[in-house]
């Protein structure tokens, strides 16, 4: 009965957020931790894929066929798909091989980092 009362919690908080028109991200998705479900997954406009998630597909590659099987839910409902821990080159092609939307990780930090901003200035 208690998982039943945090569904009803989690779910009336996600429609608080839609009656407010307040847009939120499904953070941790397929991630052991996760306390997200699949009518989480139906209300949130954006899914974020842990990053656990794509060192599983590293492991093995039906991992892969999972996340395309999400990613062909996520656009044919509209949802934004985010692919975080992004940290190699290999990381980022998985990601465009399989049409995510926006990626997060360290590969990028260089982008970012004042002394390199110095540098190109």
């Amino acid at each position: 009965m208690e998982s039943q009362d945090k569904l009803l919690t989690h779910l009336n908080f996600i429609q608080a957020l839609e009656n407010k028109k307040i847009k939120f991200a499904l953070d941790d998705f397929l991630c052991d931790k996760s306390i997200f479900c699949s009518a989480s997954l139906m209300a949130s406009p954006v899914v974020k894929i842990d990053k656990i998630f794509l060192q599983r597909i590293k492991e093995d590659s039906r991992y892969e066929n999972v996340l395309q099987g999400v990613v062909s839910y996520c656009k044919a409902a509209k949802k934004m798909i985010i692919l975080e821990g992004i940290e190699t080159e290999e990381d980022l092609l998985i990601a465009k091989r399989n049409h995510i939307d926006l990626v997060q990780g360290f590969y990028f930090r260089d982008l970012f980092s004042t002394s390199n901003s110095l540098k190109s200035a």
